[in-house]
């Protein structure tokens, strides 16, 4: 496997280790038989905030902001670092995503090939949700602050743009995206945190999806994007400043 940071060749011997221990120590069950390529990329390349993305099936990148915010390049005094966790946790997640892959490509293909909105949309709410919670069960990393600043932000939905630039607090997408993580992270505590939300049926949409993602969870694993409709059709969801309309309008 390569593994490499073209823009700071220090960082080589770090990423390696951080690499090896997070194989190691949290994901030695998952199937990454189709990495070849792990990035550490200038958080400067990033058009939205994340930690790490998939490229391809092949190659997994890190944003280096984490990286640079480390107090030294040596593993073995940064095993009960913050920072250090949320790069190791966000490796194990991308590696997630690479395990999924393999048992769900059809699902994969609909975020991938983007040209089905309401596919690419369920599709990537549901693998991200999977995703996560494996990484949440974890407990490797303390997500209070992420929670809280989920449920407190005030979500004014104005939009349905996959555009970079446009990933806010007024795009619908944003928000879903932030929910498949929101709720694994905060499953234990959920109630708290709902009760912190003041942005008008937003508490009732996340109920209603937490029941659907129960339902789901009892098919185990599959491979088809129809099950997840209901995803899709929700009740609640139309209440968002007209998102369900404004996903229906940029094409099925």
């Amino acid at each position: 496997m390569k593994i490499y940071c073209e823009f700071n060749t220090d960082y080589e011997p770090l990423l390696q280790d951080i690499v090896n221990y997070a194989i190691e120590n949290y994901g030695n069950h998952l199937n990454i038989s189709t990495l070849i390529e792990i990035e550490l990329a200038d958080k400067e390349l990033f058009p939205y905030e994340t930690e790490g993305k998939l490229a391809s099936k092949e190659k997994i990148f890190l944003n280096s902001g984490r990286f640079e915010l480390l107090p030294c390049l040596d593993i073995k005094t940064l095993y009960d670092n913050t920072d250090f966790k949320s790069i190791v946790n966000t490796l194990i997640h991308e590696m997630g995503h690479l395990n999924d892959w393999l048992a769900m490509p059809n699902l994969y293909e609909c975020v991938f090939d983007c040209q089905n909105k309401k596919h690419y949309s369920i599709a990537l709410f549901w693998l991200e949700y999977i995703a996560e919670s494996r990484t949440a069960n974890l407990g490797l990393y303390d997500y209070t602050s992420y929670c809280k600043d989920v449920a407190s932000e005030l979500w004014d939905i104005q939009m349905c743009s996959l555009k970079p630039e446009e990933l806010n607090r007024h795009n619908y997408y944003w928000l879903k995206k932030h929910l498949s993580y929101f709720i694994p992270r905060a499953y234990s505590d959920l109630h708290k945190y709902l009760s912190m939300i003041k942005v008008p049926h937003l508490k009732d949409y996340i109920l209603e999806l937490v029941d659907e993602l129960e339902r789901l969870k009892v098919l185990g694993t599959f491979d088809d994007v129809t099950l997840l409709y209901d995803l899709y059709e929700n009740h609640v969801m139309g209440t968002l400043k007209g998102a369900k309309e404004r996903i229906d309008s940029h094409g099925k």
